[in-house]
């Protein structure tokens, strides 16, 4: 798994999704007002922060942006996940293994001589 501070290429559209949720600006609402106006809440199917004593206790995410936070995160993991075996294939070759080329070549030519 990359450091937290390794530098992960986002795709592009993964990088619009996360944009334009940045710039979403939720509802707020405090607690005591949250608890009593939940089934609104529910219903608006929108963003919500419901604060305590003036700060950001909690955000209600719609189903929706939900699902889009995971998709970003997932396109962001796999991004990162890929860059990590590709690191990992570039260590190995410079410590000196053959690489899939040479050693397809070599299953090739062994499965010529003594068959599959």
């Amino acid at each position: 798994m990359p450091a937290l501070n390794d530098t992960v290429a986002v795709p592009a559209a993964a990088l619009a999704a996360a944009k334009r949720l940045a710039r979403e600006k939720p509802a707020t609402i405090s607690a005591d007002d949250a608890q009593k106006q939940l089934a609104d809440i529910l219903l608006a199917n929108e963003t919500v922060a419901v604060t305590r004593d003036g700060k950001t206790a909690a955000v209600l995410l719609s189903a929706k942006h939900y699902r889009q936070w995971q998709k970003l995160l997932a396109s962001i993991m796999s991004e990162a996940e890929d860059r990590e075996w590709a690191k990992k294939a570039e260590q190995a070759e410079a410590e000196g293994t053959i690489g899939a080329e040479k050693s397809a070549a070599i299953m090739r030519e062994l499965r010529g001589k003594y068959g599959d």
